[in-house]
């Protein structure tokens, strides 16, 4: 891992202007949308269903679950079994909140952050990550109820965990 840190070979970050519009329609559509809590929280599982609903539908397929079956979990279990998956239920929380406050503005590095520091955040002991970013990251693990993982914005903290 190091040696991938350490790496002066700077790779091209694949622009996806398309996505970044997208969400940030939504954002600005969730702010002027319903103001009650549940009807919001219900509004932003929609939205993270439409952006990650394809890749479910594929890995569901994959896993010999019916389209029938697969649109009944969609509507009456997924929220919770979301809640319980390591990485999925993270990068949901993040999404959420992104899209929940209406100063956010999206880069292109947003949707990597997001995928890769959730999912880091799903299966490791310790994760480093831009301000913003780990911010989010702690706030979903919170509401979560998740607390195992340390998370830093700083190599330095990252080092002072490893070191006790």
């Amino acid at each position: 891992m190091f040696d991938l840190m350490l790496d002066e070979d700077h790779v091209e970050l694949e622009e996806v202007p398309e996505w970044i519009e997208r969400v940030s329609r939504l954002t600005a559509g969730v702010a002027n949308g319903p103001r009650d809590p549940q009807r919001r929280r219900q509004l932003t599982n929609a939205l993270f269903l439409q952006d990650v609903g394809p890749e479910l539908a594929t890995e569901a397929s994959r896993a010999g679950l019916s389209q029938p079956a697969f649109r009944t979990w969609l509507l009456t279990q997924s929220d919770e079994d979301i809640n319980r998956m390591p990485a999925l239920g993270i990068y949901r929380e993040v999404f959420r909140e992104k899209l929940l406050n209406p100063t956010t503005r999206w880069s292109p590095n947003d949707l990597l952050d997001m995928i890769y520091l959730s999912c880091a955040a799903g299966y490791v002991d310790e994760v480093v990550g831009e301000r913003h970013q780990v911010a989010g990251i702690k706030n979903a693990m919170r509401r979560l109820g998740r607390s195992r993982v340390g998370v830093h914005r700083r190599l330095e903290g990252l080092v002072d965990a490893l070191s006790l």
